[in-house]
């Protein structure tokens, strides 16, 4: 059965904890990414702007075509008009509606802290209290077997995983999967049981480590 729902991407203004997100209560969240060509404008009213060149911090949400149709009546005040935007995350290319202002003055913009769901390993606690936790199915990684991080796999059945709902700081999340030998890596998988893609990021392990004038260099299998 295909889902009602469509993709919704948030752009600064109406990201999660700023001044416009109430616009998306009831929405169901599916991670973060960045997006290339994607603004925020330097006025307060501004929810983005298209550009060359520049990265930007975007939510993803699923909205009911209600609640879509309510988000773009308001934006529409704000001089945003919908846009389709094709993004990319962890090989998966995913295209979402995007309220866009006309193309002007526009200055990339990032959080402080950055709302992410974290694929969690299951002997790791997440780095940080989640506000929501749930399922979701992933390939191409494995638990490794100190259960401490995620391990390459070349297995093409989904494992399933749980994953958390987190705000913090991207320094802190990277420090957090080094203190287990990890880095994040980007991966797409499903949200259980809804059936909806998700952008996710998981902790996953080193492997061939070779060390060279001080540095570690790694690389994934």
């Amino acid at each position: 059965m295909t889902s009602p729902r469509i993709p919704v991407l948030a752009i600064g203004v109406l990201c999660y904890g700023q001044p416009l997100h109430r616009l998306l209560a009831g929405t169901i969240f599916a991670g973060s990414t960045r997006a290339e060509g994607l603004c925020v404008t330097s006025s307060e009213d501004g929810v983005g702007c298209p550009c060359s060149g520049e990265v930007s911090y975007i939510e993803l949400y699923y909205a009911d075509p209600p609640v879509l149709n309510t988000l773009e009546t308001a934006l529409k005040r704000h001089g945003a008009r919908p846009r389709t935007i094709s993004i990319i995350h962890g090989g998966l290319k995913l295209e979402a509606e995007a309220y866009l202002a006309p193309a002007g003055n526009c200055t990339p913009w990032a959080p402080a802290e950055e709302r992410t769901l974290v694929v969690l390993p299951p002997l790791r606690p997440p780095p940080t209290q989640p506000l929501a936790a749930y399922t979701v199915s992933v390939r191409g990684v494995k638990p490794c077997s100190d259960g401490q991080a995620f391990c390459p796999s070349r297995v093409e059945a989904q494992a399933k995983a749980a994953v958390v709902d987190i705000i913090t700081a991207p320094r802190l999340l990277e420090e957090w999967a080094r203190a287990a030998g990890a880095r994040i890596t980007p991966l797409t998988g499903t949200l259980e049981p809804l059936q909806l893609p998700a952008l996710l990021y998981a902790p996953v392990r080193l492997t061939r480590q070779k060390e060279r004038l001080g540095y570690i260099h790694a690389t994934l299998l």
